[in-house]
This record gives structure tokens, sequence and C-alpha cells, in this order.
């Protein structure tokens, strides 16, 4: 028997290392820049959105600073100034909501039509294309997803017209006769030609 330090001379692992690398995620990211462009896309709106609560959060800092320093002078109490700063917080709040809003929706659509239109292709509709629009993100795998649809409705066309060629050479032959009806059952389920176009 060998010992832990003669296993170690030896290069062999330490004790207990298979039980550690067991462990590590082997699905962990090593690079976490995967789309660079689309990544830099978000970040930079997120930067406009923080810069955009600094710029206000100075801007009423200012404001009010110049209000209570004449509110100082007059004699009078913070009231109004408080009631501006109120004012000014609601309104800074929907602004950056309705930008939050409009940086997401460039997101958010486009997943909801990626999510469709997989939906529609797990129900046999393979007549699915994704449109979005030049400004939305994820258009790369909108066109994934359209050429895996083009493909798949490609590859099922061959398969139907392979099944009818046996099924015109096989006729007579009651064995194959069910096989082939259900195989036709079976690709009857995908919707490959689009109703409009036929």
């Amino acid at each position: 028997m060998t010992t832990d330090a003669q296993q170690m001379s030896s290069g062999a692992t330490r004790p207990g290392e298979h039980i550690r690398s067991s462990l590590v995620n082997p699905h962990r990211r090593r690079n976490y820049f995967v789309d660079p462009a689309t990544q830099l896309t978000i970040t930079r709106q997120f930067v406009t959105v923080l810069f955009a609560t600094a710029g206000l959060t100075l801007a009423n800092y200012h404001v009010l600073s110049s209000m209570l320093e004449l509110e100082q002078r007059a004699g009078i109490s913070g009231a109004l100034a408080y009631c501006y700063l109120l004012i000014m917080f609601l309104i800074s709040l929907a602004l950056l909501f309705l930008m939050c809003v409009f940086f997401s929706h460039r997101i958010a659509g486009p997943a909801r039509k990626l999510c469709e239109a997989l939906n529609q292709i797990a129900q046999g509709n393979l007549c699915v294309n994704v449109r979005l629009r030049d400004d939305d993100l994820l258009k790369d795998l909108a066109g994934a997803v359209n050429a895996a649809s083009r493909d798949l409705r490609g590859s099922l066309s061959e398969v139907e017209a392979e099944i009818r060629r046996v099924h015109t050479l096989a006729k007579g032959n009651p064995d194959l006769e069910p096989s082939l009806r259900r195989a036709m059952q079976l690709l009857g389920e995908f919707q490959i030609t689009n109703a409009a176009s036929e």
C-alpha cells in the first residue's frame, strides 16, 4: 500500500482530489463574454439609466440646497423646499421607470416572440418565422430558430416524399400497409407547409 506522501511525490492526485473534482460544476461558464455585442448593449443601457439617476439626483440636490439657502436668508421654513424635493423625486422616479421599460422592452419583446415560436414548433407547427425589429436584441437567436424550423420542414418534406414512394412500391403488401399508414399519420401531426401559401 502506498502512503499519501508517496502518491503526491509520484504525481498522483492528492487524497480527496477525485471527490473535489467531482463536486465542481461541469456546466460553469469560463467565459463571461459569451455575446459581447449584446452584453455591451445591455451594459450601456444600464449605465445610461445609472447616469440619468445620478444626474437627476445631483440636479435636485443643487436646486434643493439653493432653495434652502434662500429660505434661510428670508427666514421662512423649509417646507417649500421639501415639497419641491418630493415632486422632483416622483418625476425622477417616473422618468427612470419609463427608461427601464423602454430598454427592457428590447429584450423582453424578442424573448416573448421566441418563446411563442418555440411553443408552436413544439406543437408541430414548423411554418414559424420569427420577425424582430432592427433594434431588437436576440436577433441571432431568432435567426437560429428560423433556420431550425426551415431545416426541419425540409427534412420532413423529404421523409414524406420517401414514405409516399415506398407506399406506392409496397401496394398490395399487407404486411407494410399498417406501418406506412402509421408513418403518414405521425407525419401528418406536423404542419410542414403554411396553409396561407397553399
